[in-house]
């Protein structure tokens, strides 16, 4: 695939992306977009040398030898497989802290070590569970942060330049 897609890549700076009409901040998704397109129109439908048969022919044939299809996760669960956790003990007033923020949780787990389950980019919504039970969303008491500390946005807004430098990473 290396000689068929990536004829040769070569070190660029930002100068030389910005010269040639390029933005530096979303070459890499631009990349990726004709890559996958690639990928989808060329190499899964041309018979391969070594098998005789197109990638994509192969993938169905052995769903069809097995009589079923792949199993396609729900929205859901991408989304539960993407959520964060962490476990703390819930206070005698039946509250939790994380990260700087204060919840209300069911008074029937005072004392309890809880799980809380959340998404880094969303830290009012707070999910409560203690022994794999789902125990609803902890109610926000006190909010002083938004969003984890460690998560990070896909595309940063800025591009970030190494100190001391003028190349861009």
């Amino acid at each position: 695939m290396r000689e068929q897609f990536l004829v040769e890549i070569v070190d660029t700076t930002a100068e030389q992306l910005a010269a040639t009409g390029v933005d530096h901040r979303t070459a890499l998704l631009e990349l990726n977009r004709l890559f996958t397109a690639w990928v989808e129109t060329e190499y899964h439908r041309r018979t391969h040398t070594e098998t005789g048969h197109a990638p994509l022919d192969r993938w169905e044939q052995g769903w069809t030898r097995l009589g079923r299809g792949p199993a396609v996760p729900t929205s859901a669960d991408l989304t539960e497989a993407f959520l964060w956790s962490e476990h703390r003990t819930v206070t005698k007033t039946a509250t939790v802290s994380l990260h700087g923020n204060t919840f209300q949780v069911d008074t029937a787990l005072i004392g309890r070590r809880v799980e809380l389950v959340f998404s880094p980019f969303d830290l009012e919504t707070i999910e409560v569970r203690y022994r794999e039970v789902r125990y609803g969303r902890a109610v926000p008491h006190i909010i002083t942060r938004h969003t984890h500390p460690k998560a990070r946005p896909e595309t940063p807004n800025q591009p970030r330049r190494r100190p001391g430098s003028t190349t861009w990473r």
